[in-house]
């Protein structure tokens, strides 16, 4: 027996799972291929799996009676529910750890070793590990056996703690969702905004990691309706939208997590289109120079090229802007993500400052 909202929850359930898994992989392409592996390419490698069986889990409730009502099931389908509810839930709050740990690693890249920020992003990350660790431990012991969690009517001797602990719990893991997503957020905007770079590269970044002010919308709607985990009867029914929300918590969590990894291939595809553009214009270029020489005729041609000969041919060429002690003038993935910031004793020695440098060449003929 489906329940009521089945279809629509197993859809985005699986559409969410088909994004994060595509945005893990070109992100593992991009690293590999550019050998800028680190530590929160780890924690996304260990979150998926995590986060795929909670998926997993989830469809198992959509389609064994969440968002149904007590008295519009048996005591089987409840079983198989609230079975698929505890795998949920606790595979769940594994899977936050990872995805949010690989968000502040990102940020660790580009802070450098500078403790006005690698502190605080490694309090946040301790105050992930606590709450979620915490909670993870206690859903799992909350019954007494663990089977009690999906079939209390069954184990006489068994016994389950009050309900409202869980609530209680879940209110503290909403609080420090949204602490940790919107300093993730912020935290990019001062720590790149003096760095001597070019200005648009620098929006580019400071845009992708800021998109974890998104990813705070679904734990902000989940406090608001924590406190239907409450309900001791129809709690399939009460509890469903908490677990909507929350999945898509930790889901768009992956893919704002991945996105910064992917730029240097966003930026290929750009410079990609860029490049079929100027060919393009390259070639009306000349359909009108040959239009331009048919019509002018040998005479014309004659006098350009004597016109040209008096004045001199003036070549011009521009060196591009580049990093002192770097001969990579493109900003690549390691370089956008790994000592951007450069330290104060670097910045004494000349290191990372931003050189510009243009050549002239006038050749004279005639």
């Amino acid at each position: 027996m489906a329940g009521a909202t089945a279809p629509g929850l197993a859809i985005c359930t699986l559409l969410l799972l088909v994004f994060d898994v595509l945005s893990w992989a070109l992100r593992f392409y991009v690293r590999l291929s550019r050998k800028a592996w680190g530590p929160d390419d780890w924690c996304m490698l260990i979150a998926i799996p995590i986060f795929a069986i909670s998926t997993t889990g989830m469809l198992g409730i959509a389609f064994t009676g969440g968002g149904l009502r007590d008295d519009q099931l048996t005591s089987k389908q409840q079983e198989t529910a609230m079975f698929w509810w505890f795998i949920m839930q606790t595979m769940w709050c594994l899977a936050a750890i990872p995805v949010k740990w690989s968000i502040c690693f990102t940020l660790l890249r580009i802070a450098n070793k500078q403790l006005l920020y690698t502190i605080p992003i490694y309090c946040c990350m301790g105050a992930v590990f606590l709450v979620m660790t915490s909670t993870t431990i206690y859903e799992f012991f909350h019954c007494d056996p663990v089977a009690m969690n999906w079939k209390p009517t069954k184990i006489p001797n068994g016994h389950c703690n009050a309900q409202s602990n869980i609530t209680g719990f879940s209110f503290a893991l909403s609080a420090v969702s949204i602490f940790t997503d919107w300093f993730c957020a912020l935290v990019p905007i001062p720590l790149l905004w003096n760095v001597q770079m070019d200005t648009r590269i620098k929006l580019s970044v400071i845009a992708l990691l800021s998109l974890g002010i998104i990813a705070s919308i679904a734990p902000l709607v989940r406090l608001s309706i924590t406190v239907n985990l409450s309900a001791t009867k129809n709690f399939l029914y009460n509890a469903m939208d908490v677990a909507a929300w929350a999945q898509a918590e930790v889901g768009i969590g992956i893919i704002v997590a991945n996105l910064p990894a992917l730029r240097p291939l966003l930026e290929k595809v750009l410079s990609l289109r860029s490049t079929i553009r100027s060919d393009k214009r390259s070639k009306q270029q000349k359909s009108t120079d040959r239009y331009l020489e048919l019509e002018e005729g040998l005479s014309s041609q004659k006098q350009h090229s004597k016109s040209a000969s008096q004045k001199g041919t003036e070549t011009r060429i521009y060196g591009g802007t580049t990093v002192a002690g770097d001969s990579n003038s493109t900003l690549g993935d390691d370089h956008s993500q790994k000592n951007i910031v450069t330290s104060s004793a670097q910045r004494d020695t000349g290191n990372g400052i931003m050189v510009d440098r243009e050549v002239q060449i006038r050749v004279s003929q005639g």
